[in-house]
């Protein structure tokens, strides 16, 4: 159901800042989502002339997985609180998403550029974001009143790299910023700043039916003594690896995943792991059949992929299944903080001490103070996003999990099930403002509390010596 009020907002208002406004002036071609079509199995974007699908067999676009910036943007469009007046808003919202959108596009289609190539599109928000910061706008509060959402783990191709995390890291540490995963900001040496207001989301979930997004969502949720399944996982495995001069990435959660699939996927007649690539005798199934298996299992494994974000997270709750999340390292746990997810209640949470098969770092249990990670990839920082030392199993080898999930009471399931149950709407997106609240409820309310009227440490200090005067 739409409604048109968030507590946190009322009396505030919040601008627009398409990015677009400045393409002219440099030349810059003007971006239009038609310029992209959706991949209708996992809801990533691709150019047009790509030859993996047809246009006409592409989602629609409020379907893509990082489409949150778009609700978000229109949300507010179709609220009380959208002014046309930026001089006079107490939030600015950084819309770059065409853009970003774009970029993440030629990334699919065409591969990632080395540090020495030109990135398209990358190219083109640099000098964007230059002119956004030339405004008397953000000049004002040094950025700490403007809002970025980043729906992407990782910006990293071409010439542009290096410049754009300058602007992330150093121009940018006063906003807010709204990530899919911590790690997104935790490689600047900023952090400790960045994160007084970072907010870690979902990312947007698929749905059975393209016509009806919330769909899945509004299923009744199946009785524990009516699943056939134990435990389900079904993910790609195949792990990716960034090879670039003297720094070699690879995708470690996809290792992890491969070994899981290993140690699990042959325990019992009602386990279900298994790896979708074809490298590993796995196939592609359909995401209409993977929530009605998961909607039909007890537990669903939370895994990290190429990064520690999974849009599966999501569409676990969604469908229904008691999450399990397995590590280390982690995967990254969205709302946990900002939108009052109780994942201790809802989850359950298992630590495998024997994880050098596919780690070779040491883990650490807490974001260290003076060391930073040098990318998002880096995995030995994907840790629980809330303190579950209180509650995490502690096994040996992968194989010692199932003997838990088995022996778990009937009145721990009824709880954690209960909890998943009255959760599950948060991670819903919608293009308005909702009721029960959706992510973008909880996402607009957090923005206005502490993305208005919070100026920068160094803004601050004059305004008081000001005052003094």
């Amino acid at each position: 159901m739409a409604v048109n009020e968030i507590g946190a907002c009322e009396g505030k208002s919040i601008y627009i800042l398409d990015l677009g406004v400045f393409a002219e002036e440099h030349g810059i071609p003007q971006c239009s989502y038609t310029d992209v079509k959706i991949d209708p199995g996992n809801g990533i974007p691709y150019l047009l002339d790509h030859p993996r699908f047809k246009i006409e067999q592409g989602l629609p676009y409020a379907l893509a997985q990082h489409s949150g910036p778009w609700h978000l943007r229109e949300a507010i469009t179709g609220s009380k609180y959208v002014t046309t007046d930026m001089d006079k808003a107490d939030i600015v919202y950084v819309y770059d998403h065409c853009y970003y959108m774009l970029w993440l596009a030629q990334v699919h289609s065409i591969g990632r550029k080395l540090p020495e190539e030109v990135s398209p599109a990358g190219e083109w928000l640099m000098p964007l974001y230059y002119s956004m910061l030339n405004t008397t706008r953000w000049q004002r509060q040094n950025g700490a009143d403007f809002v970025f959402y980043d729906p992407h783990p990782g910006f990293t191709d071409g010439t542009v790299e290096s410049a754009y995390y300058k602007l992330l890291c150093d121009d940018f540490q006063h906003a807010m910023h709204i990530v899919v995963e911590r790690g997104q900001r935790n490689i600047c040496q900023a952090y400790w700043e960045i994160s007084k207001k970072l907010m870690i989301v979902p990312y947007v979930p698929g749905s059975s039916d393209s016509t009806k997004p919330l769909l899945d969502f509004e299923q009744p949720i199946l009785p524990l003594e009516e699943r056939q399944t134990l435990l389900f996982f079904r993910a790609t495995c195949l792990p990716l690896m960034y090879m670039y001069p003297n720094n070699t990435r690879i995708t470690t959660g996809k290792v992890m995943r491969h070994d899981v699939a290993l140690a699990l996927g042959k325990s019992g007649p009602n386990v279900d792991v298994m790896c979708t690539d074809k490298e590993f005798g796995g196939r592609f199934m359909p995401f209409a059949k993977v929530m009605q298996r998961m909607s039909s299992t007890l537990f669903c494994l939370v895994l990290p992929g190429d990064s520690a974000s999974a849009r599966r997270t999501s569409e676990i709750f969604m469908a229904g299944c008691i999450p399990v999340f397995l590590g280390p390292p982690f995967g990254s746990m969205p709302l946990a903080e900002e939108g009052g997810i109780d994942y201790k209640a809802s989850s359950l949470f298992f630590n495998v001490t024997e994880y050098r098969g596919w780690i070779d770092d040491d883990m650490v249990w807490e974001i260290p103070r003076d060391k930073r990670p040098s990318h998002v990839c880096n995995p030995w920082v994907w840790i629980p996003d809330i303190p579950v030392t209180d509650v995490v199993v502690q096994i040996r080898t992968v194989d010692e999990l199932m003997d838990h999930l088995r022996t778990i009471p009937r009145s721990v399931l009824d709880q954690k099930l209960e909890a998943v149950m009255a959760q599950r709407q948060k991670f819903s997106f919608q293009p308005y403002v909702t009721s029960p609240p959706s992510a973008i409820n909880i996402i607009l309310s957090r923005m206005c509390s502490v993305g208005s009227n919070t100026p920068a440490p160094g803004l601050a200090l004059e305004a008081a010596g000001a005052a003094a005067v």
